[in-house]
């Protein structure tokens, strides 16, 4: 499919450049959590990530992938100026990749996040607003500094939401988070590394908070977006990039085939009608999204079934769910 794609599977979140992580790490709002157990659980995996990262620089290998690019791949990215353009620095797609080798095209999207989003980033994030917004995520990252210089405050984990967002597009548009755009191969090969600062913050309000259950909730993220998507050409088009992150991930990511919830191997016990056992209560848009992404919802749909009565049986019956 790409270049590189085994490396690609092999790196870790905070394999980043020096430059995106200092910029990133302005982000880090530091809010107060009313469970202190996922206070700590988000210092600790924080911890982790940063002493991973002061192993490794890939920045060379970024550098390395937009030295790379061919005469003729800039030509095809440039035919491309015209339909992506951020609205922030108003830099087309072209620009963007030739001015720098870590900046990304996204996006712009209004959630809310719960503290369960530490330990279940599934059922504690929730899609308010698609937005109309396409944004690099450098313009997001000034945003987002701007708006916390002009609020310093440093409230509840749930109500820094509100606080802290840039506007949109359109007069009505809010924005708290982004998800980067396909876009083109060269685009694909850059969102894939630096996945785990765009998918951290997105969770955790922290760009070191990347886990992989992540690239798991990812995919009810996108089914929330499918449902509030309106029928313009514009939204189609933002749909199908959406749609090729996600089954890249699906297809080529360790961290989704691994994940211990969720992931790659409770859809095949999930095919294979074999129980599914979790202190979690299994999302089913996540594996008809899988089944989806995958062009195969007719092998899924009837085991998704199944699943939904069990769930409802131990709703109503909990003493007999052993």
């Amino acid at each position: 499919m790409m270049e590189y794609r085994q490396l690609f599977t092999q790196l870790k979140m905070t394999q980043v450049p020096e430059r995106v992580k200092l910029q990133l790490s302005a982000l880090r709002h530091d809010p107060i959590f009313a469970n202190t157990q996922r206070k700590k659980k988000l210092d600790l995996r924080v911890y982790k990530n940063v002493d991973y990262f002061k192993k490794t620089n890939i920045s060379g290998i970024l550098q390395g992938y937009k030295d790379s690019i061919t005469s003729d791949t800039w030509q095809k990215i440039r035919e491309q100026k015209e339909i992506w353009v951020d609205t922030y620095s108003n830099e087309d797609i072209y620009e963007i990749m030739r001015k720098s080798p870590d900046n990304i095209l996204c996006l712009g999207i209004f959630v809310q996040r719960d503290e369960e989003v530490i330990n279940n980033p599934a059922k504690g994030l929730k899609l308010l607003k698609v937005t109309n917004t396409i944004i690099s995520y450098d313009s997001f990252i000034n945003g987002m500094n701007l708006a916390r210089n002009n609020q310093q405050v440093q409230g509840q984990f749930t109500t820094l939401n509100d606080h802290y967002s840039i506007a949109g597009a359109l007069a009505d548009e809010q924005i708290n988070a982004v998800i980067p755009l396909y876009i083109n191969d060269e685009h694909m090969k850059r969102i894939r590394i630096l996945e785990g600062i765009w998918l951290g913050y997105l969770y955790t309000l922290d760009s070191c908070g990347y886990d992989k259950q992540q690239e798991v909730a990812l995919l009810k993220l996108f089914y929330e977006i499918i449902q509030q998507r309106t029928n313009t050409q514009r939204q189609k088009e933002i749909i199908i990039e959406l749609e090729k992150v996600c089954r890249f991930i699906i297809d080529e990511s360790q961290g989704f085939k691994t994940a211990e919830q969720f992931g790659e191997k409770t859809y095949e016990k999930l095919l294979k009608r074999l129980p599914i056992v979790s202190s979690q209560e299994y999302d089913l848009s996540i594996p008809l999204m899988i089944g989806y992404l995958r062009n195969d919802l007719t092998s899924v749909l009837v085991p998704i079934y199944y699943e939904y009565i069990r769930q409802e049986y131990l709703r109503k019956y909990p003493k007999n769910s052993a």
